[in-house]
């Protein structure tokens, strides 16, 4: 028998660091690591239409984001503000003046900034994924873990 397991984490997720080693970060490849939350979602209601039934359960993607670790647990971030900044951070290496000026929150803008640059040790770690995107996590980004980067 020949099978892979495949990793079911985002990018959005693996960017931030919000997955767990030797949890849900195992696999031997990332089938979505390079696709977004909110493009993640997207995909699966386009699964949904075109089978034009319900292929995929629309609580999962309906439902308010848990890391499904403890009761009455929810994802601490809006991904509808917080995936789009990953992109533009990581895929159009946007600066945080420049996403400030964009009109994001300050506040917001650096706490993602301190997320991604926290997460790099997980993301050494973290299965290779399919590329989609200008810049996916792997081989083409690859940051220092212990200098205190900075972006």
């Amino acid at each position: 028998m020949r099978i892979l397991v495949l990793n079911t984490g985002n990018k959005s997720e693996l960017a931030l660091g919000y997955c767990t080693l030797y949890g849900d970060m195992s696999g031997g490849i990332g089938a979505l690591g390079d696709v977004s939350k909110l493009e993640v979602y997207k995909l699966a209601e386009y699964v949904n239409k075109k089978a034009g039934r319900e292929i995929m359960p629309e609580n999962v993607f309906k439902k308010k984001p848990s890391p499904e670790l403890k009761e009455d647990q929810y994802d601490p971030f809006d991904f509808s503000i917080v995936s789009p900044l990953v992109d533009e951070i990581v895929e159009n290496r946007r600066s945080m003046q420049e996403l400030i000026e964009m009109g994001y929150p300050k506040e917001v803008v650096e706490d993602i900034y301190r997320r991604i640059r926290r997460a790099e040790y997980k993301r050494w770690q973290a299965p290779p994924c399919i590329k989609i995107t200008r810049k996916a996590f792997g081989i083409g980004w690859k940051m220092p873990i212990v200098n205190k980067y900075s972006g």
